[in-house]
């Protein structure tokens, strides 16, 4: 089953302290489906080259059990792919669903695409309102395909402090 893992905030403290080790363990031990690619989303301008190198120095900081080797890393790095977008701007959520319709490390569509905020909750409802705006919330136009999304953080302490991000 291919699938797309989007993280918004792909250069985040989240990301490489958690998210990345944990991707990495997942594949590892087999529990990431082939075909699949994880695409960060950053401010960032970084190529997917670039975006590799930043991760694997980042291992260096993790516990030697669950650092990878460098021919480990290497196939790892392979589903590891990078995009620059400045959240508050609609083109750039179009250049996401371009990327994402590409044949980019694979071929054919994604069966499933999660979009993971690791960011700021004040960026929740920019970045979901433009997913929708993008039409990028929704199950593609392909019978098998699911889109999620799943944010880092709560919204807050309260249903009334809540509510009004998950309105959006």
């Amino acid at each position: 089953m291919a699938f797309d893992l989007v993280l918004f905030g792909g250069t985040g403290d989240l990301t490489w302290r958690k998210l990345m080790p944990a991707l990495f363990q997942a594949w590892r031990h087999g529990k990431l489906p082939a075909g699949g690619r994880i695409v960060a989303v950053s401010r960032q301008d970084l190529s997917d080259d670039a975006y590799r190198a930043w991760v694997k120095e980042r291992f260096h900081e993790v516990e030697d059990a669950k650092r990878p080797s460098d021919d480990e890393f290497g196939r790892f790095a392979a589903l590891l792919h990078h995009l620059s977008l400045d959240l508050s701007q609609p083109a750039d959520y179009a250049r996401l669903k371009a990327w994402l319709a590409s044949d980019v490390g694979r071929a054919g569509p994604a069966d499933v695409v999660v979009m993971y905020l690791a960011t700021s909750p004040s960026l929740f409802p920019v970045i979901c309102e433009q997913l929708g705006v993008a039409g990028l919330n929704g199950a593609r136009s392909t019978a098998s395909s699911v889109r999620c999304s799943a944010k880092s953080r709560p919204f807050g302490s309260t249903t009334t402090s809540a509510s009004p991000r998950c309105r959006t």
